[in-house]
């Protein structure tokens, strides 16, 4: 799956973003999900305090 992020979805957590708005699982598993390289943002590892900023892939 890929998400181009928004100007709207701009400026919050990865972690949080992600399981509020497209996984719907807590927190905490995205975090664990994130930590496992599983997620990329701009084809990078990433972290999950990662900033999202308009543009950015996930």
């Amino acid at each position: 799956m890929k998400i181009k992020i928004t100007t709207r979805q701009a400026s919050q957590r990865l972690d949080k973003f992600l399981s509020n708005e497209i996984l719907k699982i807590s927190r905490n598993q995205v975090q664990k999900i994130i930590k496992q390289n599983k997620v990329l943002v701009n084809n990078k590892d990433t972290t999950s305090h990662y900033m999202l900023k308009a543009g950015d892939d996930i």
